[in-house]
Order: C-alpha cells, then sequence, then structure tokens
C-alpha cells in the first residue's frame, strides 16, 4: 500500500476518501493515516457487524491509533443499527472510552447524564432510545464526529459534533435539534446535533426488490455531494440520499441506475 496509494493520494488529494472494513484492521488503520496525510476527511462503510469491530481494535504501533478531535482520524461513519453496537461493543472491550482524550472531549460537549434519557427522547424516537442507538452514537463521537446510523423504514439517525460558530448554534428552526452546548470559549467544540429524519418514502414488503446496496447508494449521494466545490449542508444530503435509497430498494440492480437523476441536486 505504501507504496502504490500513498503516492497516488499525495498527488491527487482527495477531498474524502471512503474507506470500508472489508480491509483488515492494520490495513484500514493505514488507509486512515496515509489519508489524513494527504488532507482527505475520512468516510468509514461498517460493511458487516462482524467486520465494523475492525475500527476499534488495538493498533499495531502508536503512529496508528485513533486519535480524538480535533486529531480525529475519521469524521464520518454510516453503520446500521446492529452495526453501530457492534463498533460500541468494540471500543468498549478494547478500552476506548477509558482513555483520558476520550474523556476529555465527552466533558467539553457537556452531554446530557447518559442515564437520563428525557433529553434523548426529545431528539430520537423513544424506542431508539430504549435500544441505546442515539447514546451508543454520542459515545463513539470523541472518535467519529459525525454518525448517521441507518435505521432502515424508521430513517435515518445524525449524531454530530458542530464546530464553533456553526448557524445551527443559533439557529430557531434547529434549536430543538441541539442536545448540548459546549462552553462558549471552546476553541474546536460548539455542541452536539442530533436530529432523527424519517424516511423519504415507506415502501410496502411486496415492493422491495433487494437490500443490497441500499447502504453503499446512501454513502455514495452523501460523499457526491460533500465533495462538490460549494456543498449542500449535511442535512440536505441525508435528504436527497434516503430517496437514492428508496430508488435502489426498488431496483434488481445493486445500485440504481436512476440515482443519476439526482444530480442535479447535490
Amino acid at each position: 500500500m505504501h507504496t502504490v496509494w500513498k503516492p497516488r493520494l499525495s498527488k491527487h488529494k482527495p477531498r474524502w476518501l471512503v474507506v470500508d472494513a472489508n480491509w483488515d484492521s492494520n490495513t484500514l488503520r493505514q488507509w486512515i493515516k496515509h489519508g489524513k496525510e494527504a488532507k482527505a476527511q475520512i468516510a468509514f462503510e461498517p460493511v458487516s457487524v462482524a467486520k465494523a469491530q475492525r475500527l476499534f481494535t488495538t493498533a499495531i504501533s502508536d503512529e496508528f491509533e485513533l486519535g480524538t478531535l480535533p486529531n480525529h482520524g475519521v469524521s464520518l461513519a454510516t453503520p446500521n443499527t446492529a452495526e453501530l453496537r457492534s463498533m460500541h461493543t468494540a471500543a468498549q472491550e478494547a478500552g476506548f472510552f477509558d482513555r483520558d482524550d476520550w474523556w476529555q472531549i465527552i466533558d467539553a460537549l457537556r452531554l446530557p447524564n447518559f442515564g437520563s434519557t428525557d433529553k434523548f427522547v426529545s431528539m430520537a424516537d423513544g424506542l431508539l432510545v430504549l435500544r441505546g442507538i442515539p447514546q451508543q452514537s454520542v459515545k463513539l463521537l470523541p472518535f467519529i464526529p459525525t454518525v448517521l446510523t441507518k435505521l432502515g423504514e424508521e430513517g435515518v439517525l445524525i449524531t454530530q459534533v458542530l464546530k464553533p460558530g456553526d448557524d445551527r448554534l443559533t439557529s430557531r428552526e434547529h434549536s430543538q435539534y441541539i442536545l448540548s452546548r459546549a462552553d462558549i470559549d471552546h476553541p474546536t467544540i460548539g455542541g452536539v446535533y442530533m436530529r432523527l429524519f424519517r424516511p423519504a418514502e415507506v415502501i410496502p414488503e411486496n415492493d422491495v426488490v433487494s437490500v443490497n446496496g441500499v447502504g453503499d447508494t446512501f454513502l455514495g449521494i452523501i460523499i457526491a455531494g460533500l465533495t462538490r466545490e460549494n456543498p449542500k449542508t449535511l442535512v440536505e444530503l441525508i435528504e436527497i440520499a434516503q430517496q437514492g435509497s428508496v430508488m435502489t430498494l426498488k431496483s434488481k440492480e445493486a445500485v440504481s441506475p436512476d440515482i443519476g437523476r439526482l444530480k442535479d441536486l447535490l
């Protein structure tokens, strides 16, 4: 990898690099490290419950260790609920939640008590809170500041660390989605944004042709939007990506050829 892909990353300097958990843990960490060196933001696709754990295994050396904000390796992840649980369990068992730098970020986020669910319920469906989904996504934020949890027919939950000065921190429209606010003088953290996006369309089970490729469609549209010269907000892109996911659900192809119709929306 060092001799083949690292020079290409350095030459082309992509805005985003998508890595998935089909790679073994060591190679996955190398992709993240070299992507960061090329100034790319990293998106992580967990692939499966078993493979999702690979991001949170012990690094082969300190140079490949996963950092926390603002020195994080992964900027965005798109797990489903089972993959999120797997990532959370792997991080917990490997001691990631015992690290001093994790605690420093958690403290800075000024989060509500994890044992008190009222705030979480107000932003996400109560059943999701009972399953621990919002809480698990929040605990991963120091390592992955944007987690888009795919909920199937329940939609998508965004859990995101906002930077100081983000318009959503002062927007009346978005105030209901602000889970917490950091101290006003914090240099890199403004608060936490959590919002449940209901599905673009509820498809009767008989109309679902295949679920293969739905996750790839969702992430592909998100990244296609984020790599634009003047990208739309992530909130806007989630809604477009949900439309594309519906198209793929109805298609016999791995990714619906109709998603090209969404290009002008990006």
